[in-house]
């Protein structure tokens, strides 16, 4: 019986507002009500209640979900322009939060009967009520465990090779494209603001000559901006000057951009001057 002294004794602390909340409940195993101290402090009243286990998923659920994190831009396809918000931290935290106050009644539950059922050798596992030591040295050692492999990922982003193709970029800004996180997909530069560079990613130029023609569009009407070809590399990637956006005589608007190898046309991309911000 839940009743019974043997459960007041392995719950402690507040053992009839579980006990009512089990009762409550047709499959206590599977839920047994809200827990609003799991939800707000979730791995300290595991813990305290001595949920090791639920402790080290919440440490390994964090990790998880920053490794994610690391990768979803470059899943999702963004570009450089993509700025890590709060948001994507908060997400996983608000979640993980509300697996632990949805499920932390069901959890304690079958560690009680786990405990009266089926008893650990090991002391750690055997021990009843409520420790608010164990609720401070369990997590502090699941979060020295999982401290370093976190960090490293919230400060590291996965960056996919450059793909082969043209693309344009501010060498003040942004330095040169080692992957598609640096590119931009419609890219947008403001007049009197840096300048604006070509970067080349493709077959070696060995034996090659590469040539660009810019154009600058006007409604329906293009006029030639400039035009260049070098012939003095053999690498597969090169970075090279295209608009000084210092330029007083510059015009804004929409330019498009023909790369060439040898004669036979390479790759084409467009971007925008945009006059400065006021």
């Amino acid at each position: 019986m839940l009743n019974s002294e043997s459960y007041h004794t392995m719950i402690g602390p507040n053992a009839e507002r579980y006990i009512r909340s089990f009762e409550r409940s047709r499959k206590p195993h599977l839920f047994a009500g809200w827990n609003t101290a799991a939800f707000f402090a979730a791995p300290f009243w595991s813990a305290s209640r001595h949920l090791y286990g639920a402790v080290l998923f919440y440490a390994a659920f964090l990790t998880a979900a920053a490794f994610v994190e690391s990768f979803l831009p470059a899943w999702l396809g963004l570009s450089g322009a993509f700025v890590r918000t709060p948001l994507l931290v908060a997400v996983p935290f608000v979640f993980v939060h509300l697996l632990f106050g949805v499920f932390g009644n069901a959890w304690f539950y079958r560690a009680l009967e786990k405990k009266k059922y089926h008893p650990s050798n090991a002391p750690i596992f055997r021990m009843s009520g409520r420790s608010m030591r164990a609720a401070l040295i369990a997590p502090a050692a699941a979060f020295l465990l999982a401290a370093w492999p976190l960090i490293t990922l919230l400060e590291w982003q996965y960056n996919p090779p450059v793909e082969s193709g043209v693309y344009v970029y501010d060498e003040e800004r942004t330095p040169t494209p080692e992957g598609m996180l640096d590119v931009m997909d419609d890219p947008v530069f403001e007049k009197y603001s840096g300048s604006v560079n070509l970067f080349y990613a493709g077959p070696s130029l060995e034996g090659k000559t590469l040539s660009y023609e810019l154009f600058y569009r006007s409604g329906t009407d293009t006029e030639p901006v400039r035009t260049f070809e070098v012939s003095l590399f053999s690498t597969g990637r090169l970075s090279l000057d295209l608009l000084d956006l210092a330029d007083p005589e510059l015009d804004t608007g929409e330019y498009e951009l023909l790369v060439y190898l040898d004669d036979t046309l390479y790759d084409t991309t467009s971007f925008y001057v945009n006059p400065p911000a006021s």
